[in-house]
């Protein structure tokens, strides 16, 4: 799967006309056949697992708290630990969600370039539509990004917002590249 347009994050899954599984980045459908992964991924190495727990235990942080997420990052640094990837934000002008992110990206290849970073992960929101007849359910997207691995997948965290005090998580799936 190629690259998804950060400026616009209104990607989603839905049906296709023919009844196969597509997602949708803007106004282009994109089949996925055999792409899903549901459950769990048989292996995964030691540092894309430690990126995931730290992004998906903070995303579950941010829900409890603000009923939302808001995109953000962490990264693996040279001595193999996980840290957090901020930005600062001017508050007079806070930037969208895609800026936002556009920034964390842009951030976490330099720093991949510079030999600061092993490798990063982006978190963000999404929608996701996995049944024809269902609406689309809020969803957080935990993109890692390893150079020496292009392989790993994006993973997906569906959730409904119950109350203030009650995040529903659904069961979480991968898709590959």
């Amino acid at each position: 799967m190629g690259r998804t347009n950060r400026k616009n994050r209104n990607q989603y899954f839905k049906f296709g006309e023919d009844g196969e599984l597509c997602m949708r980045f803007t106004n282009t459908l994109l089949p996925l056949p055999g792409n899903f992964l549901y459950g769990q991924i048989q292996y995964m190495e030691a540092h894309h697992q430690e990126l995931l727990d730290h992004c998906r235990e903070f995303s579950e942080e941010l829900l409890e708290a603000n009923g939302e997420i808001y995109p953000f990052g962490a990264f693996i640094g040279p001595e193999g630990r996980v840290h957090p990837m901020e930005v600062e934000i001017n508050l007079k002008k806070v930037p969208s969600n895609g800026e936002l992110t556009d920034t964390l990206e842009a951030r976490g290849e330099s720093e991949v370039t510079a030999g600061n970073m092993q490798l990063y992960a982006l978190t963000y929101e999404v929608s996701l539509q996995l049944e024809a007849d269902q609406p689309p359910t809020d969803a957080f997207a935990i993109d890692i990004r390893d150079r020496s691995n292009a392989d790993v997948p994006i993973f997906y965290f569906p959730y409904t917002v119950v109350s203030k005090e009650q995040i529903d998580l659904k069961p979480w799936f991968a898709v590959k590249r």
